[in-house]
């Protein structure tokens, strides 16, 4: 009997599914993994504790963790290994960034790219024989343009300069009154927050929502998210492709559910951008990807970037 652990840790939640023969036996969720704590070890060892509180768990012949912010580091991949297999028996224990098991979840083992973009936004692309680029994913504060943070900040943002009389959008500024409340208290709700990236980054529903009401600063918040997606898997394609190679690209994440707002303009910038794009639906997201990774051998593809030890 094949059972395997797979964890998906975002900064927006971390979601544990344990999945027996194929079949999910068992799941759980936890708090986001906050680029804020001193020890993001410790911090995603509480998640996953937490997550799987309701999952009765056995031996396991692997445990596979996709974690953003994962920064590739031996020493800290060992530290939640070791932390993991205090927590489950785990014959096999791989830790890796989300983008990885985002991109197998979406391609599978074929050499492309692929975007993520949640709370974040991350591009990797990567061929059969090993080589691999990734673009962004440099955190709220350095990068992560076109994610969530990003359109959630910049909605907040135009909405307390409406409050102000700066200019900004009065339809942002009564969307966030009507979901949040007055300035202090948009400010008390996002600085004294457990997780202010996550909070800031649910912004983007209401962004969503003036867009499609037709406000035009929404909308060019969205446009200009879709058009960063385009840019930033546009520049991993530059470090491992040709220019102008036929290459599947894919996506995956929450933003892309916005069809109207992100998708379709992100797949009209891919058109301009790279033209000779094959552009995938993905097949999955990244627990299919983690999926993959625990039933498979080690793969060649990616194989810097993961972290795998077996008893």
């Amino acid at each position: 009997m094949a059972r395997y652990l797979l964890i998906d840790g975002g900064q927006s939640g971390c979601r544990v599914v344990y999945v027996v023969d194929g079949e999910q036996a068992g799941s759980g969720s936890g708090s986001g993994l906050s680029r804020h704590a001193r020890d993001r070890t410790e911090d995603l060892l509480r998640a996953i504790e937490r997550a799987c509180m309701d999952i009765d768990l056995h031996t396991v012949q692997a445990v596979v963790a996709g974690l953003s912010g994962f920064d590739d580091s031996s020493e800290m991949a060992h530290a939640i290994m070791k932390g993991i297999r205090s927590l489950v028996q785990a014959e096999r224990v791989i830790v890796t960034n989300d983008a990885v098991t985002s991109y197998l979840g979406a391609i599978g083992v074929a050499p492309g790219a692929m975007v993520a973009a949640g709370t974040g936004i991350i591009a990797l692309a990567g061929d059969t024989d090993g080589s691999f680029a990734r673009a962004d994913g440099w955190g709220y504060i350095l990068g992560d343009d076109g994610g969530g943070y990003y359109i959630g900040r910049r909605g907040l943002a135009s909405a307390l300069r409406a409050w102000d009389g700066r200019g900004g959008s009065d339809a942002l500024r009564q969307k966030a009154k009507e979901s949040i409340g007055l300035p202090k208290e948009i400010k008390k709700h996002v600085y004294e927050a457990p997780n202010p990236v996550s909070e800031v980054a649910e912004f983007a529903v209401q962004v969503a929502e003036a867009a499609r009401e037709g406000d035009p600063e929404a909308s060019k918040i969205w446009e200009d998210a879709a058009r960063e997606a385009a840019l930033t898997v546009t520049a991993s394609l530059r470090q491992v492709f040709d220019p102008g190679a036929s290459v599947t690209v894919s996506w995956t994440g929450s933003l892309f559910d916005a069809h109207d707002l992100m998708l379709e303009p992100f797949k009209a910038h891919m058109a301009e951008m790279w033209p000779s794009a094959r552009l995938l639906a993905p097949e999955g997201k990244a627990l299919r990807g983690a999926l993959l990774l625990a039933q498979s051998g080690r793969l060649v593809m990616f194989g810097s970037l993961l972290h795998d030890s077996t008893l």
